[in-house]
């Protein structure tokens, strides 16, 4: 299978700030987004999509690689509330680690399952 170049994370990191002032600006508040808070979402963004490219890396099938992104695309509410929820609390990005791991751990059972259900 054809490998995902790594340089598409930027996309990831570009659309991740956009998708956390949709959802999240009416929990968070106007106030949440300084320039440094659109810093620190791009490079959560970004660490997203580089984890979902190392993973999708990793299948052996085109099934698996669809398996992996839907348990990562799944798991973005588990992952995205509590963070957004702790930020205020916690002062600033000590939460933001929680939803990287999450998205690893999740993306890492996706391409395990995948890889088991469409073996070649």
């Amino acid at each position: 299978m054809k490998k995902i170049p790594y340089w598409l994370a930027v996309i990831g990191g570009i659309l991740f700030p956009i998708l956390i002032m949709l959802v999240f600006s009416k929990l968070i508040g106007p106030d949440f987004f300084t320039p440094f808070g659109y810093l620190m979402l791009f490079l959560v963004g970004a660490g997203g999509g580089l984890i979902l490219i190392f993973f999708l890396n990793r299948c052996r099938s085109v099934g698996a690689r669809w398996l992996t992104a839907a348990c990562f695309v799944l798991c973005m509410p588990l992952a995205g509330f509590p963070t957004a929820a702790l930020n205020p609390i916690l002062g600033g990005w000590v939460a933001a680690p929680a939803l990287l791991v999450t998205w690893a751990l999740f993306a890492w059972l996706g391409s395990l399952l995948g890889n088991f259900i469409f073996k070649k």
